[in-house]
C-alpha cells in the first residue's frame, strides 16, 4: 500500500466492515464475505473436519464435497445457522445461505483480478461479542495463473494472518476501496501467500445465485458507506411482488436504539398498497397519494402488519432520523401541491445527500421518541437548521400526518 495505510485501514481496525464474517463449523472456522443480505462467500476448505492440509491433498475436481455442511455466521451479536448451497467444480470457493437474512449489507462493489502492487488481506474473529478484524498488508508479486478462461490463483509476499481464509482482499485505489480477490493460502508463518482473483470469484457468484454488480459509488458518502458494507439503498418486495420499499441507511448512534445502523424507508407507504395490508380504511384516491393515518395507533398498526408481511420488526421513525431526512432542503411550497392540495408520495422528490427522499412543507409525519411516546412532527421552515419541530395535538387531527416505516439492523 506504498508505505502508508488507506484511509479505511485505521478505521477497520476499530471497527471491522460488516460484509467481512466470521464462519465456524464443527471446529474449524475462517472468514467470509456477505454478498446480500442471505449469502456469504467463503472457501471450501474453511468448512472441511480435517482442515485445509487434507483439503488441498487431493487434486482440483476431486476435493471434498462440503455442500449441504451445516455452518454457523457471526458478526458480532448476529449470528445464524447456515446451509452451503454451491461448491466451485475446481477453486476453493462455496456459497452459504443464511437461515435468518442479515439486510441492508452491500458487498465491495468495485472488483479488479489485474490489480498489482501493495493490498491487504482481511478476515474477522471475535473476542467475546466483540468482532475484531484480522488485517496483514501483502504485496502481490505476480500476475493470476489461470485454466483455460479461468483465472485461479494469485500470488503474494507475506502470509496472512491465521482465520483470514475466505475473507477478503483489498487495496485503495484513489480513495475507493477495490476488492481484488478472495484469501486462501497463506498464514502466519509462511513467506508466501495466494488468493483467488475477484474476476473468478463474482463469476462463480453470478453463477450460483445470480449476482450482479452495481455500479461504484461517485460522491465521498456513498464510498464511505461502500467501505463500512452497509448498503446506500436497500430494496425489499414482499414475495407476492404486491409492495416494494426503498430504505436508507442512518449511521449515527440513537440514543436507547437497540443498534448503531437503523434503515429508514425513503418514501411513505402509498394509500393502495397499505389497503393490501391493513383492514382500516386509507385515504382513497390517486396512487401517488401517500397513506395517512389520524393516530399513531393506526400508524402503528399499518407498520406491524407491514412488518409481519415483510418478516422483519418494523417501528415508526425517530425525529432524529426525520430531521437527518429532512435536512437541507428548501423547495419552494407552491410547487408541491398535489390536486386537492395533498402532497405527492415522497418518491416524487428529489433526493438530498443521505439518500432519503424528503416531504415538502407543510406535510407532517408520525414519529415515536425513545421513551416510546408518539408524536407528530413537521420540517423547520428554517434555512440553517431544519429540524424536526412537534405539532400541538389539536392540530394533529386536522392535517393526518403521513407515516413510514424504520427499522434496526439487529445485533450488530
Amino acid at each position: 500500500m506504498n508505505g502508508r495505510s488507506p484511509n479505511w485501514h485505521d478505521g477497520w481496525m476499530r471497527a471491522p466492515p460488516i460484509f467481512i464474517v466470521h464462519v465456524t463449523m464443527q471446529g474449524c472456522s475462517g472468514s467470509g464475505i456477505q454478498v446480500d443480505a442471505s449469502h456469504v462467500l467463503t472457501c471450501a476448505h474453511v468448512l472441511h473436519p480435517l482442515g485445509p492440509e487434507e483439503f488441498y491433498a487431493e487434486p482440483e475436481g476431486k476435493r471434498p464435497d462440503v455442500r449441504h455442511y451445516p455452518v454457523r455466521v457471526r458478526f458480532g451479536r448476529f449470528e445464524t445457522a447456515g446451509t452451503v448451497i454451491a461448491q466451485h467444480k475446481l477453486l476453493d470457493l462455496v456459497v452459504i445461505k443464511l437461515a435468518r437474512p442479515r439486510p441492508g449489507i452491500a458487498a465491495p462493489l468495485e472488483f479488479d483480478s489485474g490489480y498489482g502492487g501493495g493490498a491487504c488481506v482481511v478476515g474477522l474473529t471475535h473476542v467475546g461479542q466483540r468482532p475484531e478484524a484480522l488485517l496483514q498488508p501483502i504485496g502481490i508479486v505476480a500476475k493470476a495463473s489461470s485454466q483455460g478462461p479461468l483465472l485461479k490463483q494469485v500470488k503474494h509476499e507475506f502470509g496472512a494472518q491465521e482465520g483470514t481464509s475466505g475473507g477478503g482482499v483489498f487495496a485503495d485505489r484513489d480513495g475507493s476501496l477495490l476488492c481484488v480477490g478472495v484469501a486462501t493460502l497463506g498464514g502466519e508463518r509462511a513467506k508466501m501467500g495466494a488468493y483467488i482473483p475477484a474476476e473468478s470469484m463474482v463469476g462463480f457468484l453470478k453463477e450460483a445465485i445470480g449476482f450482479e454488480l452495481r455500479p461504484p459509488p461517485t460522491n465521498d458518502h456513498g464510498r464511505y458507506l461502500a467501505r463500512s458494507g452497509v448498503a446506500a439503498n436497500w430494496e425489499f418486495k414482499t414475495p407476492d411482488g404486491q409492495l416494494a420499499l426503498a430504505f436508507a441507511p442512518i449511521l449515527q448512534a440513537v440514543p436507547d436504539a437497540p443498534a448503531s445502523i437503523s434503515f429508514v424507508s425513503r418514501r411513505v407507504v402509498t394509500a393502495s398498497q397499505m389497503r393490501l395490508l391493513m383492514r382500516d380504511r386509507i385515504l382513497p384516491g390517486h396512487h401517488r397519494l401517500p397513506a395517512w393515518a389520524k393516530t399513531a395507533e393506526q400508524a402503528d398498526s399499518a407498520i406491524g402488519q407491514l412488518g409481519e408481511a415483510m418478516k422483519w420488526k418494523f417501528r415508526l421513525p425517530m425525529p432524529e432520523e426525520l430531521q437527518i431526512a429532512w435536512r437541507g432542503t428548501n423547495f419552494p411550497a407552491g410547487q408541491l401541491k398535489a390536486p386537492e392540495a395533498r402532497p405527492l408520495a415522497l418518491r416524487d422528490f428529489k433526493a438530498n445527500d443521505w439518500g432519503i427522499e424528503i416531504p415538502p412543507m407543510g406535510a407532517i409525519e408520525w414519529a415515536r421518541e425513545a421513551n416510546g411516546y408518539s408524536c407528530a412532527v413537521e420540517r423547520s421552515s428554517v434555512e440553517d437548521g431544519p429540524g424536526p419541530t412537534t405539532v400541538p395535538p389539536g392540530d394533529v387531527s386536522l392535517r393526518e400526518p403521513c407515516f413510514r416505516a424504520a427499522f434496526d439492523v439487529e445485533g450488530l
